[in-house]
């Protein structure tokens, strides 16, 4: 008998390789931010890096990462795992610290 992993099937994007792959210094938004933004959680974007793949969108410094094609994120594990896998273009949601309202911004992944 001959085991072979699925086709299509990929590891699950480990946090420090996703700051890599987005071109940007990524976190974790720490509880208490999550209750002063008025928020369950997410990804600060603290900085994007000239080239990456953030850089091509309109996204600033600062961005709430707070969700992915509607699916909530709470942590740069959960960014992760739903970008695991994703091609073409996702959307990704969230806020700015000190705004009301909320943004998407599409993020070409490629292979479209």
């Amino acid at each position: 008998v001959n085991l072979k992993e699925s086709a299509g099937k990929v590891d699950i994007i480990a946090p420090k390789n996703l700051n890599e792959i987005l071109g940007a210094e990524l976190e974790t938004l720490s509880q208490s931010n999550a209750e002063k933004y008025n928020v369950e959680g997410g990804v600060v974007v603290k900085k994007i890096k000239a080239g990456g793949l953030l850089s091509k969108t309109r996204m600033q410094d600062g961005f709430i990462i707070t969700g992915v094609n509607g699916r909530d994120i709470t942590s740069i594990e959960d960014l992760g795992k739903l970008l695991n896998g994703a091609y073409g273009t996702v959307r990704l949601e969230g806020t700015y610290p000190d705004s009301d309202g909320n943004y998407t911004f599409p993020l070409n992944l490629g292979d479209d």
